[in-house]
């Protein structure tokens, strides 16, 4: 038997694909992949309160799962493992900013708790989500979307010139996840093998979106065949499901694609 390895992939599009959803071939290869003393995880952008089926249904199948691009991660056994926090001084001037740029909807987290941003509002002092803000001495991460495509890349310009010091903004399509300043997927992964003692060459990612390339390019990454460009230039195999590419890993005795 080879060294322990780490798999994790996004959820959205790449571990589920609609209109299948998790295929059961698929889960039998990751406990196969388990059984075999590998370690196996979903992590998504999604806010945990976000990702609640994912965790009910699918956590007794994994040893971790991280939500909000990796800023906050739970064990197999519900437990919290970390979670990357923001200073929450500026977040009412982050949501009246994010607001202006004229997002399609507008989300914040703090742990495992999530607040929906009522756009149909003035974002004034007396608005429920600005009141909620100034509660809080953290957030985990922040969800907003923009379309069209050339409105949102001006957004994420916006958004990175005026918050990069103090977020980190990660495109999912025409979604942004927004989480603390630094937090990656390819960070989350490094930190959540580090917990369970695998070495950064035996960690395996799959996803299909632009937020998932940090983690493909950085560790022995694979995308499907509709990932985004930037995936596809990341990842060193394209393979039809994670199904297919855990048998793939399994292959490889000497732990490299």
């Amino acid at each position: 038997m080879g060294r322990k390895k780490l798999f994790a992939t996004d959820f959205d599009g790449t571990l589920s694909q609609y209109p299948h959803g998790v295929r059961q071939d698929y889960l039998d290869m990751i406990e196969k992949f388990r059984a075999a003393g590998n370690v196996f995880g979903i992590i998504t952008g999604r806010t945990y309160s976000n990702a609640d089926f994912i965790i009910k249904d699918y956590l007794k199948y994994c040893d971790f799962i991280m939500c909000m691009t990796g800023a906050y991660a739970v064990a197999n056994d519900g437990s919290t493992l970390f979670e990357y926090s923001a200073d929450a001084s500026k977040l009412p001037e982050i949501l009246r900013t994010i607001a202006e740029l004229g997002t399609g909807y507008l989300y914040f987290a703090d742990g495992r708790e999530s607040f929906r941003v009522d756009l149909e509002k003035p974002l004034d002092d007396s608005h429920e989500a600005i009141i909620e803000a100034r509660r809080h001495k953290t957030f985990t991460q922040i969800n907003a979307c923009f379309d069209p495509e050339d409105h949102f890349r001006r957004c994420v310009a916006a958004l990175e010139e005026m918050y990069g010091d103090v977020l980190s903004i990660n495109i999912n399509g025409h979604c942004v996840d927004i989480p603390p300043h630094g937090v990656n997927k390819g960070m989350a992964v490094a930190r959540m093998a580090e917990h369970f003692g695998v070495l950064e060459e035996d960690i395996y990612t799959a996803g299909d979106n632009d937020n998932d390339a940090p983690m493909i390019a950085r560790f022995n990454g694979y995308t499907v065949p509709h990932g985004t460009d930037e995936c596809k230039e990341a990842a060193k195999k394209v393979m039809v499901n994670v199904g297919e590419m855990l048998a793939d890993v399994m292959a490889n005795d000497d732990n490299t694609l």
